[in-house]
């Protein structure tokens, strides 16, 4: 079944050595999946140019968007600690249409610099990058996550599309 993960709770974790001295993990969970109909998608593919894999403390990040239809777009820091942080659109101010014809630079000229910090030797985050053929959410609740996400979880799965990028940041 092809799907979306749209809920995830641990209910019962355990581990042990296997017979041949294998670390053998159980988890169990209750898991909400939202199956994709067999409708024609319409969803908006990007291109993610510039975004490494691994970046020294301090160092910015940039990198340059295409999509293949103009839908409206988000991006989102995710940090070790799973917090999410809106990194575009910054206000309600700022377009949020992906353009088709040409990449987009990240941050946005105008915008501060992203710097990437960390205060350990190795911190893995992400970057996600969702799009979707609407909006329908007042600007003001696009930077609360949760108000963001039970909305993003409320379109049709056709129209809407996460796109996820890991990378280090090093000391």
């Amino acid at each position: 079944m092809k799907g979306e993960i749209t809920f995830f709770e641990v209910i019962d974790f355990s581990q042990k050595i296997g017979e041949n001295n294998e670390i053998l993990i159980c988890a169990k969970g209750k898991v909400e999946v939202a199956a994709f109909d067999n409708k024609k998608q319409n969803k908006a593919n990007i291109t993610v140019t510039g975004l490494e894999t691994s970046y020294k403390n301090n160092s910015p990040l940039s990198f340059n968007l295409k999509g293949s239809k103009p839908h409206f777009y988000w991006v989102f820091l995710i940090d070790k600690d799973e917090n999410y942080y809106l990194l575009y659109p910054r206000s309600s101010v700022q377009t949020h249409v992906l353009p088709s014809s040409k990449p987009l630079l990240l941050p946005d000229p105008y915008e501060e610099d992203w710097i990437l910090e960390t205060n350990i030797s190795e911190e893995k985050n992400s970057i996600i990058i969702v799009t979707a053929k609407e909006v329908g959410i007042e600007a003001k609740d696009i930077s609360d996550f949760n108000k963001w996400s039970a909305w993003y979880k409320s379109l049709p799965f056709n129209s809407r599309k996460k796109h996820l990028f890991n990378f280090l940041i090093y000391s």
